[in-house]
């Protein structure tokens, strides 16, 4: 039996235009269409806040099950006792200042922690094992807004198993703190890349340049990704690329400057 006869249709996809004449056609470009729309214009389905409640909950069994002791070098110290002397108050007496104990990145939110949690011993794993958390969270949203569900999940699977992130994950240490801030940045830098209301473009660049600023308050050198933001914003947006960079530039900029007038 023949596919009935419909109205030609012309489907265009990249460089060339297919034309379309039945209805078994149809039903396959439609698919393939349907396959192709990205998920950043799709809100989060049922199907997705069951894979993330999923993988949180892997996130969480597996990092309280390869839990490590706590390190007591001179890094993990600092950062704790910093924090310590911030949420305490005059009780105790804030460390010498070295590049360890102003990556406020680290000390301000284990600070705050501490006056939630306290500072126990099991309390010291509180920052860490949120942190792994929060980074499941946006890898899968980031990979699902790039590149959709499937390899949303093998991202996150493969950030959770992976072993450096045992021994991140079980300290206070740069390195769990500088990957949340960074997964941000790169989240909200897919906002606006991807947006279409130009205010909120604008917004989520400059939460963007904000993450990467408190990725350079958790360790200095996370602004070697700076100059390959530049890049993608010379190419994403090559229309607006000169005023955007200087907003992106201008917001760690000014958390320099404003640093550095505390510190006087």
């Amino acid at each position: 039996m023949q596919p009935t006869k419909i109205p030609v249709l012309w489907y265009r996809t990249g460089e060339y235009t297919k034309k379309i004449s039945n209805c078994a056609e149809l039903r396959m470009y439609a698919t393939l269409f349907h396959m192709n729309t990205p998920t950043h214009q799709t809100r989060l389905s049922r199907e997705d806040y069951l894979l993330i409640s999923v993988l949180l909950a892997v996130t969480l069994i597996f990092r309280l099950w390869t839990v490590m002791m706590i390190h007591t070098g001179i890094d993990e110290r600092d950062y704790w006792y910093s924090a310590k002397a911030i949420s305490q108050g005059a009780a105790i007496e804030y460390p010498y200042i070295n590049h360890r104990t102003v990556r406020w990145g680290v000390i301000v939110p284990v600070a705050v922690q501490q006056l939630i949690t306290g500072v126990s011993p099991n309390a010291y794993y509180t920052m860490p094992i949120l942190n792994a958390l929060v980074q499941t969270l946006l890898l899968y949203l980031l990979g699902r807004k790039l590149f959709g569900k499937k390899t949303a999940v093998l991202a996150t699977l493969c950030l959770i198993f992976f072993p450096y992130q045992i021994r991140a994950a079980s300290q206070v240490r740069p390195e769990i703190f500088s990957l949340t801030y960074i997964l941000a940045m790169v989240y909200f830098f897919s906002g606006y890349v991807f947006g279409t209301d130009a205010r909120k473009q604008i917004r989520s660049l400059m939460l963007s340049a904000l993450m990467l600023f408190f990725a350079y308050q958790a360790k200095i050198t996370n602004l070697f990704f700076m100059p390959g933001m530049f890049v993608l914003i010379f190419l994403q947006k090559p229309q607006k690329k000169i005023p955007h960079s200087i907003l992106f530039g201008a917001i760690p900029l000014a958390g320099f400057i404003l640093e550095t007038l505390i510190y006087r």
